[in-house]
């Protein structure tokens, strides 16, 4: 049995800083929050590989080249979101459209996460506009982890 692999993709970087708010940078805590997921995941034996580890910018292809290529099992990109109004709140798991793999990937976790961090459930949904989603051949998420804008 081969081993299996993870992709982490802190989304942003770089010259691309996504939202700001609150002084806190999306593509900052983007790569925290991945940074913590990748140690507890290699704890529990897991082969884990980040797209990116530092404030670099990682150009949207090579993030699902790297995947393709390395033949992981899934990929996890990590996000924050933002909000126009500071009560929007919740965790959402979003998938790229007929992807049942994807589908079935973005539920467990999505059901994970609203269960161990108690935050407002959001749901999953599909986006046909996101390029990690759709070109990646493997299972494929991309988890907006919570609000920026919201304390």
């Amino acid at each position: 049995m081969r081993n299996r692999i993870i992709i982490l993709d802190p989304g942003h970087g770089g010259w691309d800083l996504g939202a700001v708010s609150m002084g806190i940078k999306k593509k900052d805590l983007n790569l925290k929050i991945a940074a913590r997921l990748y140690f507890l995941l290699q704890n529990r034996g897991i082969k884990v590989k980040m797209t990116r580890t530092d404030d670099s910018y990682i150009f949207l292809g090579d993030r699902v080249r790297m995947a393709n290529n390395l033949k992981a099992d899934i990929f996890i990109s990590i996000h924050c979101n933002a909000a126009s109004s500071t009560k929007a709140n919740g965790i959402e798991t979003l998938y790229y459209p007929g992807s049942t793999k994807g589908k079935a990937l973005a539920e467990e976790i999505q059901l994970k996460l609203v269960d161990k961090l108690k935050r407002e459930d959001r749901g999953i949904k599909t986006r046909d506009d996101f390029f990690i989603l759709k070109y990646t051949s493997i299972p494929a998420v991309l988890i907006e982890c919570g609000f920026l804008t919201n304390k």
